[in-house]
């Protein structure tokens, strides 16, 4: 394929698609590299949940109401069904838990979360142990099984007249620190502007450039129990105080920025979420294993992170911990603040960040939009998206 683009997005993801989709959509040319079919990165392993519940912030609540209010129009809009639906979520609470403590922690959400007593919340989901916790928070949560929910935005960016290419990048064709194409194994594609959709690879590919990417990752590991196997759910169940955001925001800081630049080492020990989603098609997605290590591929044994994940879901699911399960894992992307980055990181002229989404399924669709309209002129100066560029740690 050859020829010159507007804009060449990197990476088939979540991210990357709903991006593609929305230049495209605003008249630009767009072409969209994807090294995997079907996607198998970190958006083929998500549990598809979509939080609009959750903000606690003028921008997260802003991006909580056009997340969902887009969910809920993009079938239409893009002429496949998404698969989005919304269901119960209980956040349960360990028997140690301060339970008024638990609940100040979530008033301020855009929709406050209910107490629940372990019998109520077993009432919601008779799989979950009352015994093994001290109460829940019930609120409504969306979801979306990940893979259907990128087809519907990729087969509407092609009909748009958008190009997608399979192919592993491997590289710049360069000038200094602006990008002018993007190597892959076979071919050099020229364009005016590249977004990068690549989670962890982000430091790598702007590390060639010499360009400074505040992203980082954890490995995130998960089992997927299969409809033959999985008896039927009736809630998503996670933890009310989950770990792994305490992992990001632990080795994040700029004192760990040092260590990310080793190739082979461990900065937290791992730490299990336990939680249950179950998707339309009755099969469970069950974890969350969580390692923060700075090694791309998996440092570790499936085997014991699978034991590690049962044995954290024995005491509340007993009935779950000994099934037949597929173990996966992915690596995550997140920032310093817990917020996406999007935009030009520091130094860069045309070479812009669409990733590091902690909750990817409710922000990156309003996000995408509004990149979209903000470099086509349809909005000159959106503050919002100034709140979630990667130089804000530069201020």
């Amino acid at each position: 394929m050859t020829g010159s683009w507007d804009w060449i997005v990197v990476g088939g993801g979540l991210c990357g698609s709903a991006l593609a989709y929305e230049l495209q959509r605003v008249g630009l040319a767009v072409l969209l590299l994807e090294r995997d079919r079907p996607v198998r990165g970190a958006t083929a392993r998500s549990y598809g949940g979509i939080p609009y519940w959750a903000g606690t912030t003028a921008l997260t609540q802003t991006l909580c109401r056009e997340g969902i209010a887009l969910h809920r129009n993009l079938s239409a809009e893009l002429g496949r069904d998404t698969s989005l639906r919304e269901l119960d979520l209980l956040l349960w609470q360990d028997l140690a838990a301060d339970g008024a403590a638990v609940t100040r922690s979530y008033a301020e959400c855009l929709f406050p979360p209910q107490n629940l007593t372990p019998e109520e919340a077993h009432s919601r989901e008779p799989l979950l142990n009352p015994g093994a916790i001290s109460g829940a928070l019930l609120v409504r949560h969306a979801h979306v099984d990940p893979l259907t929910f990128i087809t519907a935005y990729q087969e509407a960016f092609l009909k748009l007249g958008g190009a997608m290419v399979m192919a592993q990048v491997t590289g710049w064709q360069k000038d200094g620190c602006h990008g002018v194409g993007i190597q892959t194994e076979t071919e050099i594609y020229i364009g005016a502007e590249f977004a990068l959709c690549v989670g962890s690879e982000t430091r790598l590919l702007c590390a060639q450039l010499d360009l400074e990417s505040p992203v980082y990752f954890t490995h995130g590991e998960v089992l997927r129990m299969a409809p033959e196997v999985a008896p039927p759910m009736h809630c998503m169940v996670m933890p009310a105080d989950v770990t792994r955001f305490a992992q990001e925001a632990a080795t994040s800081t700029p004192e760990h920025d040092l260590l990310w630049r080793s190739p082979d080492y461990e900065l937290i020990p791992p730490s299990v979420d336990a939680g249950v989603v179950p998707f339309d098609d009755r099969s469970l997605r069950v974890g969350q294993l969580s390692r923060v290590h700075t090694r791309g591929m998996p440092p570790h044994d499936p085997a014991a992170s699978e034991q590690a994940i049962r044995d954290a879901i024995r005491p509340l699911f007993p009935s779950l911990a000994d099934l037949p399960a597929q173990w996966h894992h992915s690596l995550v992307s997140f920032s310093r603040d817990g917020l996406p980055l999007v935009g030009l990181p520091y130094g860069s002229k045309n070479v812009h960040l669409f990733t590091g989404f902690t909750t990817p399924f409710i922000y990156a669709p309003p996000l995408a939009r509004r990149f979209a309209a903000a470099v086509t002129g349809g909005q000159t100066h959106d503050s919002l998206l100034t709140q979630v560029s990667p130089r804000r740690f530069l201020d």
